[in-house]
């Protein structure tokens, strides 16, 4: 698997909760799995975690190309099977993967490149996702979460229907009515909405 950030990264979100929990089922499950990654600063470059192996080898953006270059090189890409996480910027796995690839994908990032980048990384970050990316995805499976997300997938991206496939992330345990222990205080339900009101990115809905 190939993310762009660590479970363990200070700034690890939505996205690498996902892998985590998805890898460490497959680990359970009898899988080898190993998770390509940036480094974390003042962690080990290589651990074991909830059964799969961990290997953090780069920095915040040079893990792109270094990634790519390796895949070339032939020195990951040729396993059984590869899983690219495509984060905003792309790995760009169909040009140098030779082992079967998913992508996941969870939405599009459209308008929050000029949100956490300067003036002209913001546009290069819009162009490589918006032109230069889905020609090379075209015939590539696609997994996202929602129908919402596949919906801008094939408008903005212009990639296939069909090829886009939606499997909901299901539910944290303490955040279903059936949980035993106990729930999240009614404050951090709402600090979410606070939070991101007034900007485009609501979390209202994973948080109501």
């Amino acid at each position: 698997m190939s993310p762009w950030r660590d479970f363990d990264d200070p700034e690890a979100g939505g996205s690498e909760l996902h892998a985590h929990r998805v890898v460490s089922a497959w680990a359970e499950a009898g899988l080898d799995v190993t998770m390509v990654t940036s480094s974390v600063p003042d962690a080990r470059r290589v651990i074991r975690r909830d059964g799969y192996r961990v290997v953090r080898r780069s920095g915040r953006y040079s893990v792109f190309p270094r990634t790519m270059l390796s895949g070339l090189a032939g020195t990951i890409g040729g396993g059984d099977g590869l899983v690219e996480i495509w984060n905003g910027m792309p790995f760009l796995s169909p040009l140098w993967a030779r082992s079967p690839r998913v992508i996941f994908l969870h939405h599009v990032h459209a308008e929050m490149w000029k949100m956490v980048l300067p003036t002209g990384l913001a546009e290069m970050g819009h162009a490589i996702e918006h032109r230069v990316a889905p020609p090379i995805y075209r015939r590539s499976r696609i997994v996202t979460l929602s129908s919402s997300s596949k919906n801008e997938i094939v408008e903005r991206l212009r990639i296939p229907a069909d090829r886009v496939t939606v499997s909901p992330p299901g539910v944290e345990p303490s955040f279903s009515p059936e949980a035993s222990g106990p729930r999240p205080p009614w404050w951090w339900r709402w600090a979410g909405w606070f939070r991101s009101s007034g900007s485009s990115c609501s979390s209202r809905r994973w948080l109501s």
